[in-house]
């Protein structure tokens, strides 16, 4: 699913998912976020940790990324997400294709 979210900082950007993999539960996920310039910056994310257990839910992710992205100089190509890095609190809406 696709999102929209407003920041001041930066305005209305569009962020896309992507799973790899079959059915798209495959390692790694890829988040991609649009500013209103065309500008964009991706995120990755490996679902899985050693033992195969599922660690992050997709919301999850989608909200780190927008922080990530929100506070990171828009130059970084693409970022590891983590589960200690910080959450945007703000509203999302769920674009449909």
């Amino acid at each position: 699913m696709n999102f929209r979210f407003s920041s001041p900082l930066v305005g209305s950007c569009t962020v896309k998912l992507y799973a790899h993999g079959k059915y798209g539960f495959a390692l790694p996920k890829y988040i991609v976020i649009t500013d209103p310039n065309g500008n964009s910056a991706s995120f990755f994310y490996r679902d899985r940790d050693r033992n195969g257990t599922l660690v992050m839910k997709d919301t999850w992710l989608v909200r780190i990324a927008i922080c990530c992205y929100v506070r990171t100089p828009k130059s970084a190509q693409e970022i590891e997400i983590n589960a200690a890095m910080p959450m945007y609190d703000g509203h999302l809406f769920p674009l449909r294709r």
